[in-house]
């Protein structure tokens, strides 16, 4: 991931970035492969009978708060299921988009020992097809 900064003549560079029409976020070339993806999954399912945590958000900049709610859900059941919003969502809810790609948050999310599953590029809303979702 590569993003660079660009500041007016004369700025300070450590002085940080004045507005956001300073900012450039070059795009990742990461390929989000099926292979590289289950390199970051556990690749268990829920035993029958298992209780199943669901909690969804953004995550971006995975920080330590997100692992502390990703423990705290996880307690809360056997099996952690959680969706990672997609940038159009978030960027409708907001009013501006994240600043990691949905991909990178995956990976984010998918690399926390607490969480078994993700959905990627899950509704803002839970639905039928998620609440009766067979892990297989």
């Amino acid at each position: 991931i590569l993003q660079t900064f660009k500041h007016k003549e004369g700025v300070n560079e450590n002085a940080g970035v004045e507005s956001c029409d300073q900012m450039k976020t070059q795009l990742s070339n990461f390929l989000p492969t099926s292979r590289r993806i289950m390199q970051f999954s556990n690749g268990q399912a829920p035993s029958p009978g298992a209780r199943v945590v669901y909690i969804d958000g953004a995550f971006d900049l995975f920080h330590a708060g997100h692992v502390e709610i990703l423990r705290s859900a996880r307690q809360l059941g056997d099996f952690l299921l959680v969706g990672v919003h997609d940038d159009q969502s978030i960027r409708e809810k907001r009013g501006y988009p994240p600043i990691m790609h949905l991909h990178e948050r995956t990976l984010g999310v998918l690399a926390c020992r607490y969480v078994d599953e993700v959905i990627i590029g899950a509704p803002l809303e839970v639905s039928r097809d998620m609440v009766c979702y067979k892990f297989l």
